[in-house]
């Protein structure tokens, strides 16, 4: 007698390799020039904590003697010394394997899509362990693969892209742990890797805690062993951060941010007052509500504005948060979460740079999707698919202008 197999299961390997190929095929292969982590994953299987080498594209690291005398002195293209690379780690450590296998040739890029890949089969499983009806989940895995920032952001592979698509991996595989009942210290444990890969993904701890209060307040009385085992594990991965940070700067702070950010250049554009500052938070606004494409007098004619587009207009799909019931628990909670991922990025000095759309919505992408996943439940309209396939053709359109046209 054949054993029935889970119609979930068997569709996660070619959910994987389609969106894999799919992503391979539109990026051409891309490679980016922007991979710091590539040269400080050498470093690491070297025993170094430094790249020991500054090149024009890997501009964005500070020189020991930066960190020592907080004077910033223009680089050199191809100068020797020790420099460390600002960002957090773990995104290096991963390409560990990817180093030793290819070496210093190594693709980040096609490192980035593969993870990518990955999220969009976790995202799967997530809506399986919602109840969500199979149908639905593959439309909403499809808007979350090839309807959403995802897409463009993986496939260039650039280090703050990637590092943006590895903190969402943990992140899912966080709620993936949490929606499956697994012990609160791995919960924290993902939390803190995700940390280590973008700073802004520990603010997404009121969400795990939040959707297991019944374990930790009940009968109007607090029970604080669930929460100790989720810090526990959090504090395990903050504590690597710190020492990270100590054998580089001499600090357990992120001393790195603060030298680049207080360079003159920066200071004198993004960041004239500062890494952080309440007059920054209208032009982060305008990214992600009203910014717009670019009209040209030749083929397509409407072209993406690559500083930032407004998030409706790169995924009209996102409306659909509105039709999520707000008073179910795991939407007030996703609300609640995004806020606070949020905050990390609206009083910061720049906006994301070079972008479709709004990069830093990659660091809340997931928790909108789990509303979005309560928004079609009960009902799946057919604008609302409309909005979902306007979503694929758009961010199509992305990586068309990128790749493919003249």
């Amino acid at each position: 007698m054949k054993k029935n197999i889970n119609p979930f299961k068997k569709k996660l390997l070619p959910i994987w390799l389609i969106v894999f190929s799919i992503y391979l095929i539109s990026g051409k292969n891309y490679h980016t020039q922007h991979h710091f982590f590539v040269p400080l994953a050498e470093a690491f299987l070297k025993g170094r904590l430094y790249v020991n080498k500054m090149t024009y594209y890997l501009h964005e690291m500070v020189s020991q003697e930066e960190v020592k005398t907080g004077v910033y002195k223009k680089f050199i293209d191809g100068a020797k010394g020790k420099y460390y690379v600002i960002y957090p780690p773990l995104p290096a450590v991963l390409l560990i394997p990817w180093i030793i296998i290819f070496g210093e040739q190594a693709n980040q890029s096609l490192f980035s899509i593969l993870i990518a890949s990955f999220n969009a089969v976790i995202f799967y499983k997530i809506f399986q362990l919602f109840k969500l009806e199979e149908k639905k989940s593959l439309w909403l895995m499809i808007l979350f693969a090839f309807g959403s920032m995802q897409w463009y952001h993986a496939v260039i592979g650039s280090s703050w892209y990637y590092a943006s698509i590895c903190a969402t991996f943990f992140i899912l595989l966080a709620i993936y742990g949490l929606l499956k009942g697994y012990s609160l210290f791995w919960i924290g444990l993902l939390v803190g890797l995700a940390y280590l890969c973008r700073f802004p993904a520990i603010l997404s701890f009121p969400f795990f805690l939040l959707m297991v209060s019944d374990r930790w307040f009940k009968n109007n009385q607090f029970n604080l062993g669930p929460i100790r085992l989720f810090f526990s594990g959090l504090i395990l991965l903050l504590i690597v951060s710190f020492i990270y940070n100590y054998l580089r700067y001499g600090t357990i702070w992120h001393l790195g941010y603060q030298l680049l950010e207080s360079r003159d250049y920066n200071i004198n554009n993004e960041y004239k007052f500062g890494s952080y500052s309440l007059s920054y938070f209208p032009r982060h606004l305008k990214a992600i509500f009203w910014s717009f494409s670019s009209f040209k007098n030749q083929f397509p004619y409407i072209f993406p504005n690559l500083q930032s587009m407004a998030l409706w207009i790169v995924m009209p799909a996102i409306i659909l948060v509105f039709w999520a019931p707000i008073k179910k628990k795991i939407v007030w909670t996703s609300w609640l979460t995004v806020f606070f991922i949020a905050l990390a990025s609206v009083f910061h000095g720049g906006i994301g740079a070079t972008q479709f759309g709004y990069r830093y919505a990659l660091d809340y992408l997931p928790f909108l999707f789990l509303i979005m996943a309560e928004a079609i439940r009960k009902r799946f309209f057919y604008w609302q698919k409309g909005l979902i396939i306007l979503s694929i053709l758009i961010n199509g359109w992305g990586i068309y202008y990128n790749f493919w046209h003249n």
